[in-house]
C-alpha cells in the first residue's frame, strides 16, 4: 500500500448548468508518520466565464486562471504520472467531491486520474464524535479544537485543513 495519501479539495465554477473545475488543491499526508508533507495547488485554465459569486468566494478570475493555470487534461496527466494518484488513498470532506472531475474527464475524454480508494473524513468525524448532521470543514475543525489555517475556498488551504482534520480524527 502507498503510505502517502492525498487530501483533495476542488474549487468549482458554475456557468449556466455546467460545472467546471477551476482549482485542484492537494496536501500530501504521510500515513505512517501521521504528518502533512506539503500542499499543492493546480489552477485550471478555464473555458467558461467565472461567475461573480465564485470570483468573490475564491478570488479566481478568468485573467488569473488563464495566466497561472494549465489545462484540465495536463493536470490530470500530472496527477497520474508525478503523484501516482491512481494508487493513492484520496481523502475528501464530502461524498460527491470527485463527481465534477469524473464528469469533466468524460466530457473532455481525459483519463480519470484517481483509483477507487476514497475516504470521506466527514464520515469518520461523524462516527468518532457522534455528530450526524452535515457540518462545514470549519465547524468540524472547531469541534476537534483546531482553527482553520489559510484562506477558506482556496483549494490548497482547504486540502491542508482536510488533512489536519483527518490526522486529528484518527488519533
Amino acid at each position: 500500500m502507498n503510505t502517502i495519501a492525498l487530501a483533495l479539495d476542488l474549487e468549482l465554477n458554475q456557468y449556466q448548468r455546467i460545472t467546471e473545475v477551476i482549482e485542484f488543491g492537494f496536501t500530501e499526508v504521510d500515513l505512517v508518520n501521521k504528518k502533512l508533507i506539503r500542499k499543492l495547488t493546480f489552477p485550471v485554465r478555464n473555458c467558461l466565464p467565472i461567475n461573480k459569486y465564485v470570483e468573490d468566494l475564491t478570488g479566481w478570475t478568468n485573467a488569473r486562471l488563464n495566466k497561472q493555470g494549465t489545462t484540465f487534461s495536463t493536470i490530470c496527466d500530472k496527477l497520474l504520472k508525478n503523484y501516482g494518484s491512481k494508487n493513492r488513498l484520496i481523502i475528501v470532506d464530502s461524498s460527491n467531491e470527485l463527481d465534477p472531475i469524473k464528469r469533466q474527464c468524460e466530457y473532455l475524454n481525459v483519463p480519470y486520474p484517481f483509483g477507487n480508494k476514497v475516504l470521506n473524513v466527514s464520515d469518520l468525524f461523524q462516527i468518532k464524535y457522534g455528530e450526524f448532521k452535515n457540518l462545514s470543514l470549519e465547524d468540524m475543525l472547531d469541534r476537534v479544537g483546531l482553527e482553520f489555517v489559510g484562506t477558506p475556498h482556496r483549494a490548497h488551504d482547504d486540502s491542508y485543513n482536510i488533512g489536519r482534520l483527518f490526522l486529528k480524527v484518527i488519533e
